[in-house]
C-alpha cells in the first residue's frame, strides 16, 4: 500500500498525546523493531487496535510521513505499518496487512478529502456519511507470495472522520488459500465472476467477512480508540475451503 498525499479541509492540527504503551510508533516515529518481529495482540498503531488475523502477525516494515495540506490546514503525521502472517509453509502462502493511521489530530472541522470508493472494483460497499469516509473495496491483484502467477484478493477498508482521523487497512488474501487455483486478475472481472459459480461463491464469502471488517474499522476510529474494536471479526482462516493447521504459523521466527 502506497501512501498518497491527501488534504485536510480546514483548521489547525495538534499532536495527540494518546499513545499506547506497546505502540509501534512513539513520538510520531516507528519504534525499533526487526523484520519478522512478533506483533503481540496488545500492540497498537498510533493507539488504534490491530485486527488480529490468525493471531500471528509479524512486522515487515513501518514508516512515518507527513501529508500535504491546503488552505488553513497544517500537515498531519501519518503512520504506516506492513505486517504478514505465514499461512502455509508448503506453498509459501502469506497473508499481508497494511495499516495507515493518523498519528496527530486536530479540531472538529478537520476532514480528509477524496473518495476511496471511486473507480471500478470487484466489490464495493460505501457507507460514507457527510464528510466521513467509510468504504470497503475488494479487488484482485498479483501479490508477493513467492509463486509466479499467484493472485490475491485485496480487501481495503478506509475510514476517516473529524479531527483529521484516518484508519485505513488493506489485507491481501491468496486466492489459492480460499480453494481456487491461481489465475490472472483478468479472469476476475464482474462478468467472469457472474459466469463462474465457484468464483461467485468465494467472492461472496470474502465480501461478507469484509463488511464485518469494515464495520469494526469504523468502531476502531472512534475518539476512544477502543481496543476491542475487532473482537467480533472472525479470523480470515474461516474463509478457507480447507483450513490450514494453526501450527504452521508457529514456524515463523523473529
Amino acid at each position: 500500500m502506497t501512501l498518497k498525499k491527501i488534504y485536510l479541509a480546514s483548521a489547525f492540527l495538534l499532536l495527540s498525546s494518546a499513545v499506547h504503551a506497546t505502540d509501534i510508533f512513539a513520538s510520531g516515529k516507528p519504534v525499533e523493531m526487526s523484520v519478522g518481529a512478533e506483533v503481540k495482540p496488545d500492540f497498537t498503531v498510533g493507539g488504534y487496535s490491530i485486527y488480529q488475523g490468525a493471531g500471528n502477525w509479524r512486522l515487515f516494515k513501518s514508516e512515518s510521513s507527513t501529508s500535504s495540506a491546503r488552505g488553513e490546514a497544517t500537515s498531519v503525521n501519518l503512520g504506516w505499518v506492513s505486517l504478514f502472517e505465514l499461512v502455509d509453509p508448503q506453498t509459501n502462502a502469506y497473508v499481508g496487512m497494511d495499516m495507515t493511521v493518523n498519528l496527530s489530530s486536530g479540531g472538529p472541522n478537520d476532514y480528509w478529502t477524496g473518495n476511496p470508493c471511486a473507480g471500478v472494483h470487484l466489490a464495493a460497499v460505501n457507507k460514507a456519511q457527510g464528510q466521513d469516509d467509510n468504504c470497503m473495496t475488494i479487488d484482485v491483484k498479483a501479490g508477493p507470495t513467492g509463486s509466479k502467477g499467484a493472485e490475491n484478493f485485496i480487501v481495503r477498508s478506509t475510514q476517516s472522520a473529524s479531527s483529521g482521523r484516518l484508519f485505513a487497512i488493506a489485507i491481501a488474501l491468496p486466492i489459492r488459500m480460499l480453494g481456487l487455483p491461481d489465475s490472472s486478475d483478468a479472469n476476475w472481472t464482474s462478468a467472469a465472476v457472474e459466469a463462474d459459480p465457484a468464483k461467485a461463491a468465494v467472492l461472496n464469502r470474502v465480501k461478507e467477512w469484509a463488511v464485518q471488517l469494515q464495520d469494526a474499522s469504523r468502531k476502531a476510529i472512534g475518539f476512544s480508540k477502543p481496543q476491542d474494536a475487532f473482537a467480533a471479526v472472525p479470523s480470515y482462516r474461516t474463509l478457507m475451503k480447507a483450513p490450514v493447521s494453526a501450527t504452521n504459523t508457529a514456524e515463523v521466527s523473529n
